[in-house]
């Protein structure tokens, strides 16, 4: 699959669900096969950095891609928004925002 793709979704679910909330992160791809998809956000003096890095080459499909892309921004939001750090990766403040913004058709669940 191509970066654009990820943009495109990124886009669009920040537009559509998040109302535009988010900062652009920098979409990256990653090499490896152990997980589709990480959100890793880096806190500076200026506030967070956001990198989303997707397993391209193994994401197989736009409905998968739309799954993770809206995952991986469930994270970004606890942490850019909330100014959340959670102890647990997909701790209750994580489900919380996921299902509050979930969009119709996308996969509930951690496991892909």
């Amino acid at each position: 699959m191509r970066r654009n793709t990820f943009v495109n979704l990124f886009n669009e679910l920040n537009s559509s669900t998040f109302a535009g909330v988010l900062s652009y992160p920098r979409i990256l791809n990653t090499r490896t096969n152990r997980d589709y998809a990480f959100y890793e956000g880096i806190l500076t003096d200026f506030g967070y950095v956001s990198n989303i890095f997707f397993s391209m080459r193994t994401i197989k499909g736009l409905k998968l891609a739309k799954d993770l892309v809206y995952h991986e921004m469930v994270h970004q939001y606890v942490q850019e928004i909330l100014n959340i750090e959670e102890e647990v990766h997909h701790g209750p403040e994580f489900w919380k925002v996921y299902r509050r913004f979930r969009p119709e058709g996308v996969k509930l669940g951690v496991r892909f």
